[in-house]
Parts: structure tokens; sequence; C-alpha cells
């Protein structure tokens, strides 16, 4: 058995499509020492079958980052209703208490504002505020190798192609209010700590989020989504296979099957692996339309996969879903107000 570090790279390795146990004398288990010299050789090992979903090697989208202003009576509505759907999905009555800051550093990465900074300004500021760095373990590696002045951008890791930027994403689809600049910013951030479908999907939330109506309903969330994944390297082998399974499979299917089908269809990868929880996501939205955000919370809990990452973004996809809010109004005012700020208003607004 493997433990550990090991165990999240054997996992990794196999996401990536390297069939790993046909390298290994039957009888035995991989090692740590087998990872190592893996990892030197990663193009010229054996590829498994099936594998449907190679990670793009890079997002492609662009547009000039630049804010989109926004008449502040119809937005401010529009975050409070983002930001209220994320803290109820996630189960956060409290944001100054920091649970929300160690699920997803909004507010830390709000303080980088539109300006979007080089990746090594990024980990410089986590690495003086890390009381407010998420909870993840790609985003503690790499601030682990930064402080060690280790090199780390771009260097293989076993979550690489983690759930963690796909949480901060819904905070770039609020400031960036054209989808594509939404996108870039979200994928820039990515970068950061990720690749693959690490980068892929947090742009293709953001896209998502940045094109909804003032007044969303959960089928406008669902089709947004679908939609961004249309326009994200729709070129891609792995994304053209997504779209194959979303026009066969998701149709026809329901909560229940479609969650069983990801478990088989993704067995052996991370548990954190950004694909198959933006997918549970995109089902929970998709089969429970009229569910609030705490509920959705409460399905995604028992789901599993990356339950934290995907409670919070569910909730903020689906936007408060109740005229009763179990949080306090200065926590939810705090976290608008940054967002409020970030996009460029004054701060009295």
């Amino acid at each position: 058995m493997t433990h550990g570090w090991t165990d999240y790279a054997l996992r990794q390795l196999w996401a990536e499509g390297i069939d790993w146990p046909a390298l290994v004398p039957p009888g035995t288990a991989a090692s740590s020492a087998h990872v190592e010299a893996w990892l030197q050789h990663r193009d010229t090992l054996p590829r498994r079958e099936p594998f449907n979903y190679p990670g793009p090697e890079q997002v492609r989208v662009a547009a000039p980052l630049m804010a989109l202003f926004v008449d502040p009576p119809s937005f401010v509505p529009w975050v409070e209703r983002l930001c209220s759907g994320a803290l109820q999905g996630a189960g956060v009555t409290r944001v100054e208490d920091g649970q929300l800051d160690r699920i997803a550093h909004w507010r830390l990465n709000l303080a980088l504002k539109r300006g979007f900074p080089r990746p090594e300004n990024v980990v410089q500021y986590w690495a003086e505020n890390p009381e407010q760095v998420q909870d993840t373990p790609a985003e503690w590696r790499i601030l682990r190798w930064y402080r060690n002045h280790e090199p780390w951008l771009g260097r293989w890791h076993p979550d690489r192609e983690g759930a963690g930027a796909m949480r901060r994403a819904p905070v770039w689809g609020a400031i960036y209010r054209v989808p594509q600049q939404a996108a870039t910013a979200a994928a820039g951030d990515a970068r950061t700590a990720y690749g693959g479908w690490g980068v892929w999907a947090a742009a293709v939330v953001a896209y998502a989020v940045s094109g909804l109506p003032p007044e969303w309903a959960p089928q406008d969330t669902t089709q947004r989504l679908l939609d961004a994944m249309t326009r994200i390297d729709p070129q891609w082998p792995g994304i053209a296979n997504l779209h194959t399974l979303l026009q066969t499979i998701y149709p026809e299917s329901s909560w229940e099957a479609w969650r069983q089908f990801i478990n088989r269809e993704f067995a052996g990868y991370p548990s954190d692996h950004s694909l198959p929880n933006l997918l549970l996501i995109l089902g929970v939205l998709h089969w429970h339309p009229t569910s609030d955000s705490k509920d959705l919370g409460i399905i995604l809990q028992a789901a599993g996969w990356d339950v934290p990452g995907n409670r919070l973004v569910a909730g903020a996809l689906r936007g408060r879903g109740s005229a009763r809010l179990d949080l306090k109004p200065d926590s939810l005012n705090g976290l608008v107000h940054a967002v409020v700020s970030a996009h460029g208003h004054p701060p009295h607004v």
C-alpha cells in the first residue's frame, strides 16, 4: 500500500494517462523510488487504455485585462447573491473567523485587484499572508517550495490538476464582467500552482459566472457552464471527448446515475482533480435546480470528492436560494465590499 505523496503522485500519473501498474512487477507495490524514476521519463511511459481525457497543455483564452464598469445599484445585489450563495453552500456563517479563507482565499486574491501580477508576485503575497492561504495541497506545496528557494513555477507535483483554483474562480467572474476577461484572469491565477485541467476548470467557472444575468435562474447557470466548456480549447482531444460525454451521457441521466458514472469514469483519479469535481457541480445544479445553496452543500457532502470546494463553487453558481440567510450581515457585507472595491468602484458603493 502506498501513502502520502506517493499515493497522490500515482493517482495524478493515472489521471495523465500513464499506465503505471504495467511498470510494477506482479505482487509488488509501487514505491516512492519508482515514482521518482518514472517522473524523470513521463513522456516515454506506457499509456493506459482507454484514456479519454488528456488535460489541455495550455488554456487559450485571450482578452485584455480591463474591468467593465457596470451600474453599482445592479452590480451590488448581483455580488451579494454570488457571495451569499457561496457562503451558504460552504456552510460558512462567519467570514471574519477565517473559515472562507481556508476554503478559498477570496479576500487574499481580491487584494491583488485588477492588475493581475506575475505568479512570483502572487506567491510572495501568499507568503506575506500565510494565515489567509487556502487549505489545499497545491497552494501549500508551492508556498513551501517558494520559501525554501526551490524552483516551483511549472514544476510537476501530484496536485497539479486539483480544484483549488476553481474555488477562487467565481470571484474573477464577479470582477471581470466580460467572460473572456474573467477566464483570462482565472487562468492566470490558476497557473501559479496548477496546470492542465486545473487551469481549464477555473477558466470555465469564471467564464460562466461572468456571463450570468443580474437575476439568474439555475438553468442559466448550467447553460453558461456548458457554453464555457465549448468555448475554451474546444479542439483539444480531452475536451472534445468531454463534449461527447456531455452530449450522450449527461442529458439522459439522473443525479444519482451521474454521480455513479463519475465515480466509475474517473476511478483512480485524485479526489480533488478538477474535472470530475466540475462535472459533479454541473450535475447537482442541473438535477437540483430548486434546491437552496445550503441543500446543495448537503447533497455534495454525500457525493464526496472535493467536498469543501464543490460546496463553495456550487453555492456561488446557484446564488442565494432562500430569503432566510443564516449569515451575520457584517460578514456578508464585508465580502461584498471587497469584491465591489476590487471591481473598481469607489469604497462607499
